[in-house]
């Protein structure tokens, strides 16, 4: 499917921190089926939570399936040069290193399995420098916040469909490429929300702190170079 066609919405990724107790590190065996990788990963800590994102009036069309994005531990791997096409425009990639692993979450106590069949674990890569595009300024509204942004059209990580310890991937053509944010010029500075109570297929339910905005992450399209 193209990108920008019927495809997903983006996320808006916000950094996070948890609370109370650290949970434990947890290993699992991650089967990266668009780079032909099995990788023995340990899961180290929360990092970022992604709310689906209605950007410039789009919509959002599974406004339940959120990710909950966990900062990674595993073995280098050599680096994967790539093609990669958003509704922002194509980027050439160096995929280098592994840095987080995205489960399907919800916001509140609850089952997940409902999300885990929308959407896919994504595991997500570090990229080399890239020219780039020219800003520009989108509006983003979801669950935490509604306001311009201006979004840095120069990758800065890319994600792939993965299956986490056997798990089914949903769309294996369903990547994701992640910009960085920053608010628009007389945008107020987003206020950190604590003790979000969030819901995912890592560890269950949990609290958070959601704390500052980071990324949209677009839906994407990606071809290996050779």
């Amino acid at each position: 499917k193209p990108a920008g066609g019927d495809v997903e919405s983006p996320f808006h990724c916000y950094s996070s921190e948890p609370r109370g107790t650290p949970l434990p590190e947890e290993n699992v065996m991650i089967d990266d089926p668009f780079f032909g990788r099995i990788s023995d990963t340990t899961i180290l800590r929360s990092l970022e939570f992604c709310s689906p994102v209605n950007k410039d009036g789009e919509g959002i069309k599974t406004p339940d399936a959120s990710l909950h994005c966990y900062e990674i531990r595993e073995d280098a791997t050599p680096s994967v040069q790539m093609i990669v096409s958003t509704q922002f425009g194509t980027h050439d990639l160096e995929a280098v290193r592994a840095q987080s692993l995205c489960f399907p979450a919800i916001l509140g106590a609850g089952d997940t399995s409902p999300v885990e069949a929308q959407v896919d674990h994504f595991k997500c890569y570090q990229r080399s420098s890239d020219p780039g595009l020219e800003p520009q300024q989108v509006g983003l509204e979801d669950d935490f916040d509604a306001k311009l942004h201006t979004v840095k059209l120069k990758p800065t990580l890319v994600c792939n469909p993965v299956s986490v310890d056997g798990s089914d991937v949903v769309d294996p053509d369903d990547h994701l490429a992640c910009y960085a944010l920053s608010d628009a010029e007389g945008e107020p500075t987003f206020e950190p929300l604590v003790g979000v109570t969030i819901s995912d297929g890592a560890f269950g339910t949990s609290d958070i702190d959601v704390v500052k905005s980071r990324l949209l992450c677009e839906r994407a399209t990606a071809q290996l170079v050779f």
